[in-house]
């Protein structure tokens, strides 16, 4: 595809218009090539984005949070590799777009937030409460 595209790219700048047709087909068929084997990562990215994590039972929350929170206190762009685990506790919506902006400030606010609601609900202790 990328000669493909430097041949068109070429005759553009020469002003060559009678090979043109010819090369843009090539070029487009070249491109279509490339699509079509992306397409299945495409989809497969697509099914998972539709798919609804499990939700993660209490003590699975609070173990997620306790992992969490030195990783957002200390800036750690690895966290990101527990959006899906975040993505599967009730409520944690604005957490996961935090921490997907790379907002660790908010996100460890947000963890915090969470965290006393979770406890709270452990504990049987309702938020109006506190």
């Amino acid at each position: 595809m990328r000669s493909a595209a430097a041949e068109v790219e070429a005759l553009l700048k020469d002003g060559l218009a009678s090979v043109w047709e010819n090369k843009m087909n090539v070029l487009k068929t070249e491109l279509m090539s490339v699509l079509e084997e992306l397409k299945p990562l495409i989809e497969e990215t697509e099914t998972k984005s539709e798919e609804k994590p499990q939700e993660l039972n209490k003590k699975q929350v609070l173990a997620l949070f306790e992992k969490l929170k030195p990783m957002l206190e200390n800036d750690d762009t690895d966290c990101v590799n527990l959006l899906d685990e975040v993505r599967a506790v009730p409520g944690a919506q604005d957490l996961v777009k935090q921490i997907e902006n790379f907002d660790f400030k908010a996100a460890l606010r947000t963890l915090a937030e969470l965290q006393l609601a979770e406890t709270s609900k452990e504990l049987g202790v309702s938020n109006e409460d506190n």
